[in-house]
């Protein structure tokens, strides 16, 4: 038998909202009650649906990645848990979407992240150079390495803050885009970068041919 969750329950057994008298503000009021009620329930679901993101990313089951992570994000929404939850969601939604290769889609939701981030942490926090980072490597794989780059230079001031493979992938994103840069004839800017990567402690080696 379908029953309602007990947030919407206590919403809707309140015949009053819906008389005449009260009409559609009470409606309004009411419904926005709902939700600020429901918050907890949208906050847990979205922390499942991340978990979900996660460990599917980590076994390389990119389509169940994406769709928990996309979840994820739509509970931020539809529950109104802040731009803090929305900025995580899109990060982790961005992500898995340039791993299993929707880059377009990864590029908007990167996007947004880091307008979030921006505002939420500043232009220098690791969480802004994260955003940075992901939005350089998509739009280098879409071959559009002069927007990237407008990218990777700001994070560029970041990148010493970061450890471990967060600190190996930016050393692999300097390497690349300086080949880039290097096949176009530009060694000034491509020298900076392979100094940049060096100076995270790696060398181009590291990375194969």
């Amino acid at each position: 038998m379908f029953q309602l969750h007990p947030c919407f329950t206590r919403f809707f057994g309140q015949s009053s909202l819906f008389s005449l008298r009260r009409g559609i503000t009470c409606w309004a009021l009411g419904f926005m009650g709902l939700i600020a009620g429901c918050a907890p329930l949208y906050q847990a679901t979205m922390s499942r649906y991340t978990r979900t993101c996660i460990n599917a990313e980590e076994s390389g089951q990119f389509d169940v990645a994406i769709e928990a992570c996309r979840r994820a994000w739509i509970n931020t929404q539809v529950g109104r848990l802040g731009k803090e939850d929305e900025s995580i969601t899109l990060y982790n939604l961005g992500r898995v979407l340039r791993r299993g290769g929707r880059l377009g889609d990864a590029e908007t939701a990167l996007k947004d992240s880091l307008t979030l981030e921006e505002g939420l942490s500043g232009p220098s926090s690791v969480k802004t150079g994260k955003r940075l980072m992901e939005l350089s490597a998509v739009l280098g794989l879409l071959k559009r390495t002069a927007e990237g780059l407008s990218f990777l230079e700001r994070f560029q001031a970041i990148a010493p803050k970061f450890v471990g493979k967060d600190r190996q992938f930016a050393a692999l994103l300097f390497y690349a885009y300086a080949e880039s840069l290097q096949n176009s004839g530009d060694s000034d800017r491509a020298t900076q970068l392979e100094q940049a990567a060096s100076d995270l402690g790696f060398k181009k080696s590291d990375f194969g041919k």
